[in-house]
């Protein structure tokens, strides 16, 4: 029996150019982009082709970014119908990053569709093409992206038979760039206290305490001369 492979957001993603080399295009990448693929590859899959253009949109969160790009990026990727798909890539090198991800597609078979009837590993590569400085920070505002589906397991009674994909993307950011930081510059304020001729610091003396000059009465001295008793 033939197993029909049903078009529920086949995903095709890559790059139309190669990784740009010795790390000149180390960017922060973040944001909404619109990714415009080229079906590069289709084999048993239905509603798709080989040359094949599509639209898709993909947001990317980066993590453990710097100035030379980021640890990690979280990309999620819309696959057509209202679906979705989630991969983590990771720096492989200068530049470029990759990783592994699956989804499922669904098939017909004995006159039932299963929506998990065929699972779909990949491999998507992806690297920054434009940037510009946002301050001291370089943010991507172009990618392209490779992806490569090599074969797809069959989950049905129904034989598939060869069934892959691949394709090429490239995209451009849609989402707003980060504000820029605020000025690095600092102001250092001295504040003097002057005495108020304004021409010294003022100092605060504090005097001992006074000593009573003014002469008492003086002492009386008995009177060698006066008699006693007088």
């Amino acid at each position: 029996m033939a197993l029909v492979a049903l078009a529920v957001g086949v995903a095709v993603s890559a790059a139309l150019a190669a990784p740009v080399a010795g790390g000149t295009r180390q960017a922060v990448i973040s944001g909404t982009f619109l990714m415009s693929a080229r079906v590069t590859v289709a084999v048993n899959v239905r509603g798709e082709h080989a040359g094949e253009r599509i639209r898709r949109v993909w947001v990317i969160t980066g993590t453990g970014c710097g100035s030379l790009g980021c640890a990690r990026l979280r990309v999620r990727r819309a696959l057509g119908a209202g679906r979705e798909a989630t991969v983590w890539l990771a720096a492989r090198r200068s530049g470029v990053y990759e990783g592994r991800g699956s989804f499922f597609v669904a098939l017909r078979c004995l006159g039932r569709v299963d929506r998990h009837g065929s699972r779909v590993p990949y491999t998507l590569s992806l690297w920054v093409t434009r940037s510009v400085f946002v301050g001291s920070i370089r943010y991507a505002t172009a990618i392209g992206a490779r992806y490569l589906n090599r074969s797809r397991t069959d989950m049905t009674r129904c034989p598939l038979g060869p069934s892959h994909d691949a394709g090429v993307y490239t995209g451009t950011l849609r989402s707003a760039l980060p504000a820029p930081p605020p000025s690095s510059g600092t102001t250092t304020t001295t504040v003097t206290l002057t005495s108020p001729t304004g021409t010294s610091p003022a100092t605060t003396t504090t005097a001992p305490p006074a000593t009573n000059t003014t002469p008492g009465p003086a002492p009386t001295t008995p009177n060698a001369d006066a008699p006693p008793g007088a």
